[in-house]
């Protein structure tokens, strides 16, 4: 019976013959790439998905808090995936056409409108009344000097 002696002993490798792990190209490269001719902007979003109550459309959550959120159409989205797929409570990452048109609200109490900054910087009742552009009368402008003539 022999004693073992270690893992047996490769040649030494010049530089360019290691072993290169695979590396794939990643599948959202893959699908920006599908429209090379026409690249797309994107911008790229963390929260949290919730149903729209328009079809077609998600609800996206900054916070937890549901205080503001964007409607997004389906269309825009690229690409999802959660930002750490290890906890079923994780935030998603979305990808979105930059140029998607994103509707962002902001949720608020109708108490706020009830403050003094709010009723002096937001005057809700002059907002909806229709205001009136001064006129503006600009004189005639001066008939152009007669041509030089020189005999």
């Amino acid at each position: 019976m022999s004693a073992y002696s270690g893992p047996p002993e490769s040649p030494p490798q010049s530089v360019g013959e290691s072993e290169n792990p695979p590396l794939d190209p990643h599948p959202l490269i893959l699908k920006l790439l599908a429209h090379a001719d026409h690249p797309q902007s994107t911008v790229v979003l963390t929260g949290y998905i919730g149903p729209a109550e328009k079809v077609g459309f998600i609800r996206f959550y900054l916070e937890l808090d549901l205080g503001v959120y964007l409607e997004i159409p389906l269309t825009a989205v690229i690409h999802s995936e959660p930002v750490d797929g290890s906890q079923s409570m994780s935030k998603t990452k979305l990808v979105i056409n930059a140029t998607g048109k994103l509707k962002h609200v902001k949720v608020v109490e109708a108490s706020f409108f009830k403050g003094n900054i709010a009723s002096n910087f937001l005057d809700l009742q002059s907002a909806c009344k229709p205001v009136e552009l001064p006129t503006v009368k600009t004189p005639a402008c001066p008939p152009p000097p007669p041509p030089n003539r020189q005999p």
